[in-house]
């Protein structure tokens, strides 16, 4: 989790500046210091999780639509998914890709896979 709510505030900063986006492209009205970036691991879904926490009881408007949302509430605004190295070759080989070597830090906790892609077959 503390790769995903760094002490700098850099995953933060990134995470609000979807509401700056969505203000900017969708002529929205969030007040970007009314929520806080939220970072967890959902356990049985092995995956990080971003949020956008909302701080107290606001009103905004998306689009001319408007919308409101109780303190507490959250905008789930990403999912990180975290894979083991066999269900990443699995997932790999679903997608037809071919693992040909992978690498790992000294604890496992991270691996990098050099995958190749199958060749596309052109018609005759």
């Amino acid at each position: 989790e503390a790769a995903y709510d760094d002490a700098l505030g850099v995953t933060a900063a990134f995470n609000k500046n979807l509401l700056r986006n969505v203000n900017q492209l969708l002529q929205s009205d969030f007040d970007v210091r009314q929520w806080r970036h939220v970072a967890l691991f959902n356990d049985a879904q092995s995956r990080i999780e971003m949020h956008l926490l909302c701080l107290r009881d606001i009103s905004f408007q998306v689009a001319g639509t408007g919308f409101v949302m109780r303190a507490g509430e959250s905008i789930h605004t990403e999912n990180s998914h975290k894979y083991d190295l066999r269900g990443l070759r699995l997932l790999l080989r679903a997608g037809s890709w071919t693992p040909i070597a992978d690498f790992s830090d000294p604890n496992q906790w991270f691996t990098l896979v050099l995958a190749e892609a199958a060749p596309l077959f052109a018609a005759p």
